[in-house]
């Protein structure tokens, strides 16, 4: 703790994440576990759960790779639009998180 290590790692995964074309990512922690650690990385809580042994509350959280801009602006034009279903075909989309 306190080295830098966590964020580094953190960061990593993320430039892997945007690299494989993830626009998102999430990661979960328990309230006594590393949740200000993720929200000084900048991830937000989508939602908690309640009901742990010692009123314990487990949260996940969510952070965008990109800005909504980024992902549309200068990707894909309207001549490309028809070359989709091809594409698809010979590479079809990896699921991730």
């Amino acid at each position: 703790r306190g080295k830098g290590y966590g964020t580094q790692l953190m960061q990593e995964a993320e430039k892997l994440g945007k690299e494989q074309g993830c626009t998102f990512a999430t990661v979960n922690t328990m309230d006594w576990e590393a949740l200000d650690f993720y929200k000084k990385l900048r991830y937000e809580i989508e939602f908690e759960r309640r009901g742990f042994l010692k009123n314990s509350v487990f949260y996940f959280l969510r952070k965008k790779l990109y800005a909504s801009d980024e992902i549309f602006n200068n990707k894909i034009n309207f001549n490309d639009i028809k070359l989709i279903p091809a594409t698809l075909k010979e590479h079809p989309v990896r699921l991730c998180e």
